[in-house]
């Protein structure tokens, strides 16, 4: 079988990137700030202004992004109720 490789103009920013922490290592800090009673937004603005990357690498922390590292489940949970009142809306 032979090695797929990529050429060097597609890998020349992921050399300098910095390797993200593990999610268990965010999702620990999100539950930790959490007990501290910080909000959403306000663990999302620290994140981003010590420069903890998203789980994705890049882009910016948001008050739902944090919520859904936090609790996956609930993020969808609370999507589906967003999604419902946006539906109902359109309804009336």
């Amino acid at each position: 079988m032979e090695q797929l490789t990529l050429p060097p103009e597609l890998t020349a920013g992921l050399a300098a990137r910095a390797p993200a922490p593990t999610l268990y290592a965010v999702r620990a800090e999100i539950h930790t700030l959490r007990a501290q009673d910080y909000g959403w937004r306000t663990i999302a603005a620290r994140f981003n202004a010590t420069g903890v990357p998203t789980p994705s690498g890049r882009g910016r922390w948001y008050g739902a992004s944090v919520i859904q590292v936090a609790d996956p489940n609930a993020h969808a949970a609370k999507m589906r109720r967003y999604r419902a009142r946006q539906r109902a809306a359109l309804i009336a």
